[in-house]
């Protein structure tokens, strides 16, 4: 999967799950700038979206396409 692809699809995906979500959720990760994770161990791509409030909103994309979610929280 090219960046760009990966890219794309992680920003048409996080914004159908933070349009379930909570709006100081929505408000922390509105901006759609994403870096590619070098390091996609295990998946096809990892995407990451920096949030406002420090944290990082990773998208984990399998082979199929299949988006999962996670945060990195560097005060953790």
């Amino acid at each position: 999967m090219s960046q760009s692809h990966a890219i794309a699809l992680a920003v048409e995906q996080k914004r159908g799950m933070l349009g379930r979500s909570v709006q100081s959720e929505r408000d922390n990760f509105a901006d759609d700038v994403a870096h590619v994770a070098q390091d996609s161990t295990g998946y096809v791509a990892k995407v990451g979206f920096k949030g406002k409030d420090g944290r990082t909103l990773v998208a984990l994309i399998d082979e199929d396409c299949y988006v999962g979610w996670t945060y990195y929280d560097p005060t953790r």
